[in-house]
């Protein structure tokens, strides 16, 4: 995805626009941002209630401090984790394993924001087997983070 978030506002929008056509109304003009103009009557407002669920499961197993969710794109800088807690999910998680499909075809996801490069999962290694890890660098090198995933396939 792009970093620059005015080419993530328009595709915001553009999506909105193609719902709101989809459902049968139409959206004219051009997309902007702003404050919203004095007077215009609220239509809805959407309150992600599966959020709230994914803290109190989290809660649950004790990472409460350790994780914390503000939205789920993942684009918000309000989400905070610590390694630790992402690993700890990440061994929650180990039976579904195979859900998750990287971009290289390995068992992880990425994260990448201005300033940091996030790679977790799950590796196939020689000496350990299948081994759980957690790469987050404040960083805008794309390719370190898959470096170093080479190395821990390869070393352990």
């Amino acid at each position: 995805m792009s970093q620059d978030p005015a080419v993530s506002l328009q595709y915001a929008g553009e999506l909105i626009a193609a719902f709101i056509e989809r459902a049968g109304g139409s959206a004219k003009g051009g997309i902007s941002t702003g404050t919203v103009p004095e007077g215009l009557k609220l239509v809805y407002v959407h309150r992600q209630s599966r959020l709230k669920v994914v803290n109190e499961m989290l809660a649950a197993h004790g990472l409460a401090t350790a994780i914390h969710l503000e939205e789920g794109s993942g684009i918000s800088r309000d989400n905070r984790f610590t390694a630790r807690g992402l690993a700890k999910v990440l061994g929650l998680f180990a039976p579904h394993a195979g859900l998750l499909h990287g971009h290289d075809g390995g068992m992880n996801k990425t994260g990448t924001m201005d300033g940091i490069r996030t790679l977790a999962g799950y590796a196939d290694t020689s000496s350990h087997g299948r081994v759980r890890f957690v790469i987050s660098l404040t960083s805008n090198d794309d390719e370190m983070r898959f470096r170093l995933l080479r190395a821990i396939e390869s070393e352990l």
